[in-house]
């Protein structure tokens, strides 16, 4: 398509402009789903709500003012380099993007995907319920207290993974202290609300007792 300007009285649900000319968007625009991968377009509209997935993969958008909670962004190559604070992502894509700084108030309900960004901590306060891949950034240390389904962190600065950290897998170079917590149960957690209960499946379970670093 030619459409270079989305016009101000276009409704849809969805829209799928991946690899089209589109630079422009209506302001104060709704819409559940929108893809602008590989588009020529720098900015987002003012006033545009996405309500479930966002795509701005290879775009030269670099920040992201306002989002819906639980939304499913995919910014994998673009030029993001800021998250507007107290985000709440459903699944999120950063892979070599050049975003330095988690904001604050933090958490990924899915997937977060970091690989070959310039992100060198995570705030203390991070949650992240699904995989978690660092693989190849800036990171140096991993915060005590982190809940995630695994942790990879191949090719990065950490030395050590304190004991704090919960997750099932941890994926990480030779050399590197673990001393991270593996919950040993089938069904999958979510988070470690006060270090006393994980959740597992449809309810909390109680930690009894700890054997080297997994929990039972």
């Amino acid at each position: 398509t030619q459409i270079r300007v989305v016009p101000d009285d276009c409704s849809c649900r969805s829209l799928n402009a991946a690899y089209s000319l589109v630079e422009k968007l209506p302001e104060n625009w709704s819409v559940n789903e929108l893809n602008l991968a590989h588009c020529p377009i720098s900015e987002l509209s003012k006033g545009l709500r996405v309500a479930k997935g966002l795509d701005i993969s290879y775009t030269a958008i670099r920040e992201i003012r306002e989002l819906l909670p639980r939304i499913k962004l995919y910014a994998s190559h673009s030029k993001l380099s800021k998250l507007p604070d107290h985000s709440r992502f459903e699944h999120l894509e950063l892979e070599g993007c050049p975003i330095a700084v988690f904001p604050s108030d933090f958490k990924v309900l899915g997937d977060l995907n970091m690989k070959h960004t310039n992100i060198r901590s995570f705030p203390d306060d991070i949650e992240v319920s699904g995989e978690l891949d660092a693989s190849n950034s800036a990171l140096r240390y991993v915060p005590d207290l982190l809940v995630t389904y695994s942790l990879k962190i191949w090719g990065t600065q950490v030395k050590y993974i304190p004991a704090g950290v919960v997750c099932r897998a941890i994926y990480c170079d030779k050399g590197v202290r673990v001393d991270a917590y593996q919950f040993d149960d089938e069904k999958d957690f979510d988070f470690l609300p006060g270090g006393k209960h994980v959740c597992a499946g449809a309810g909390f379970y109680k930690i009894n007792h700890r054997s080297g670093n997994i929990l039972y």
